[in-house]
């Protein structure tokens, strides 16, 4: 009985890290992946700005490193829209 209960949670274990990782692999958070990548490694030619076209990148930074962190990218594109951010790149 305990061999079952063992296959179980590794099946529950395999389905879930599946399941993340097809979450990350996701081709419609390829243009969010492109300009978030670079914001976290410093490259200073890309920004977060507001509606008022401040640079708010730092506060972006820090309001979403947890989520950048396990690579949540829905949860920063809702951030994004919840805030009326904009993400540029200078040229």
């Amino acid at each position: 009985m305990k061999l079952k209960k063992w296959y179980v949670c590794l099946a529950i274990v395999c389905i879930v890290c599946f399941g993340y990782i097809m979450y990350i692999m996701n081709p419609e958070f390829d243009d969010l992946k492109r300009f978030i990548n670079p914001i976290y490694e410093g490259d200073k030619s890309y920004r977060v700005v507001n509606e008022e076209n401040k640079d708010v990148t730092e506060a972006f930074i820090q309001d979403t490193r947890l989520y950048h962190t396990f690579k949540f990218y829905g949860k920063i594109k809702d951030y994004i829209s919840d805030n009326n951010l904009t993400l540029s790149k200078d040229s």
